[in-house]
């Protein structure tokens, strides 16, 4: 206890030796703040999407549209034991999460909660799945759901999501109860980007640092929180990345062959566990291999300026697929593969992120694949 109070003793101390600095350094930083928040043009400062690129990619008349979007799904997430985090609730006109954490398939409504049971398919898969930079009613569950009216169809898809994070989450809501008549798994793109082995989720070095530090895990959550408040430190963050990422080659990511072989049997197994589950349950698997941007046409019909493509990890994925293509899969696994799927029109409206068009044209694929092994 006296040890304690000889510190705040000194730290007292330190404030008034030095308040008169630290009151014109709060005035100036509360400036700065005002500054930024007035004079400083947060998307075009970190590459992203001012109005004319979203008005190039999705059409002039869909700006205001699509800025929705991108500010309402921009909310985060929140953790959740075993797969570490999921898509935060939230109750926008165009991106809406239930408080079951799964996405909305029409707009402007938050009334959609986990179904299970016959009639029901539940559709699992990274943020192309859950449809980040599409409206609720775009996205491919969405798409599905329109293609088949007879059965409730469940976006299970959560940005950085791969085909592990898919296999826990399976598992945990069956070990809770919940059976579906039908599970998809649209899996590829994330498994070559998150390709360290042993694995780790999107939010696994965030939750190892809060371990690791010494200050409390309340006052890293408080300060995280006010500089996510700040357009300044939102600025200077921006601009940083920016500068780095153009500093950085994507052949400087590009992973070894002898690794990628450990990537692609990881993927292999979680197809393999999730149809044996499936099978154990009663329920009907389909293991999906989705088209990524660096294999087949990618990005020649894309209207996403060339200056915003950083594709990173995301090379490994292009070279995967060629390992895939050549050798197969080592057990008789069984999948749709839609590596090759493309459409005449733009596929992606960012660098990994698939149009309202192939959302429609992967979720006819899938639907296809679904009569059919229904009906066998």
């Amino acid at each position: 206890m006296k040890h304690l109070k000889r510190i705040m003793r000194n730290v007292m101390s330190w404030i008034k030796s030095y308040y008169a600095t630290i009151i014109v350094s709060v005035i100036l930083l509360a400036l700065l703040e005002i500054f930024a928040r007035n004079f400083l043009d947060l998307g075009s400062n970190n590459g992203a999407y001012t109005d004319d690129v979203i008005g190039q990619i999705y059409g002039r008349d869909k700006i205001a549209d699509y800025q929705i979007v991108l500010s309402e799904q921009s909310m985060g997430w929140e953790y959740h034991p075993l797969v570490e985090y999921k898509e935060s609730p939230r109750a926008g006109s165009f991106v809406t999460v239930s408080s079951d954490n799964i996405r909305c398939n029409q707009n402007e409504t938050d009334s959609c909660q986990i179904q299970h049971g016959k009639g029901t398919i539940w559709v699992f898969g990274g943020s192309t799945v859950f449809g980040y930079g599409v409206k609720n009613n775009e996205t491919i569950p969405a798409h599905l759901s329109k293609l088949l009216p007879n059965y409730q169809v469940i976006n299970m898809g959560h940005s950085s999501y791969y085909s592990t994070l898919e296999r826990i989450l399976f598992n945990e809501k069956i070990s809770e109860g919940m059976v579906p008549e039908i599970a998809v798994f649209i899996d590829g793109l994330n498994d070559f980007y998150y390709n360290k082995i042993p694995s780790e989720s999107g939010a696994s070095k965030g939750i190892s640092e809060r371990f690791e530090s010494t200050l409390s895990v309340s006052t890293i959550s408080y300060m995280k929180s006010l500089a996510k408040k700040s357009h300044l430190v939102k600025w200077l963050y921006g601009k940083v990345k920016r500068d780095w990422n153009r500093s950085q080659k994507d052949d400087s990511f590009l992973k070894p062959s002898e690794h990628l072989q450990r990537v692609i049997s990881r993927l292999e197994f979680n197809f393999t566990a999730r149809q044996v589950i499936g099978k154990l349950n009663g329920i009907k698997v389909l293991n999906v291999l989705q088209p990524v941007p660096g294999y087949g046409i990618g990005h020649k019909t894309s209207k996403v300026p060339d200056h915003l493509l950083r594709f990173g990890e995301h090379v490994n994925s292009a070279k995967g697929y060629q390992i895939i293509k050549k050798q197969g899969f080592k057990s008789e696994v069984e999948y749709l593969d839609l590596s090759d799927l493309a459409i005449d029109t733009a596929m992606f409206i960012d660098t990994v992120h698939y149009s309202p068009e192939f959302n429609q044209k992967i979720a006819s694929e899938i639907s296809n694949e679904i009569a059919r092994i229904v009906l066998k």
